[in-house]
């Protein structure tokens, strides 16, 4: 397994989501009851998830640091 520290993450991922979230609009997230983010990371695909949807967000990732991040910053 590939392993990515936060910090690369973060720097890669950086302003993503803030100015379009059309790659979301088929997933129907304002109906949703419980969402899976699988690879989540250090969760910023989680935080977007949470603030479009009313459901809860569950993250999962193979990389324990990341899942500290993600439980740290969501």
């Amino acid at each position: 397994m590939r392993k990515f520290s936060p910090e690369y993450l973060r720097r890669t991922r950086e302003g993503m989501w803030e100015t379009s979230r059309e790659a979301l609009a088929p997933l129907s997230l304002g109906d949703r009851e419980r969402i899976l983010d699988a690879g989540a990371g250090t969760g910023e695909l989680a935080r977007v998830l949470d603030a479009e949807s009313p459901g809860a967000v569950y993250c999962l990732d193979a990389d324990p640091e990341l899942l500290a991040v993600a439980r740290g910053e969501t």
